[in-house]
């Protein structure tokens, strides 16, 4: 039941992430779309590392080492984005 869930919210990021690009370049959209686009890369790398390695998809080790790779990109640059201007900050 968990799992489903969690599918659920990562499709949702997805989803709202293709939302944000498009609003982004229709609109012209707004500095808080980076930070907002942080937190769904978030969600979708957890949902990513929670979810390949189980019953949605059959895992070898290619699969496997690609997930992983995807998981810490997102995740990586979803913290990126939310924390970057308080990190550019303190630095000065």
């Amino acid at each position: 039941m968990l799992q489903y869930i969690t599918l659920l919210f990562g499709v949702g990021a997805t989803v709202g992430l293709l939302w944000l690009l498009v609003s982004r370049f229709s609109s012209g959209g707004s500095d808080e779309d980076f930070k907002r686009a942080g937190v769904l890369l978030i969600v979708v790398g957890y949902a990513v590392a929670e979810l390949v390695p189980s019953q949605f998809v059959t895992v070898t080790p290619a699969v496997d080492l690609a997930s992983g790779a995807v998981a810490l990109l997102c995740l990586g640059l979803g913290a990126a984005l939310v924390f970057g201007d308080y990190i550019v900050e303190r630095l000065r």
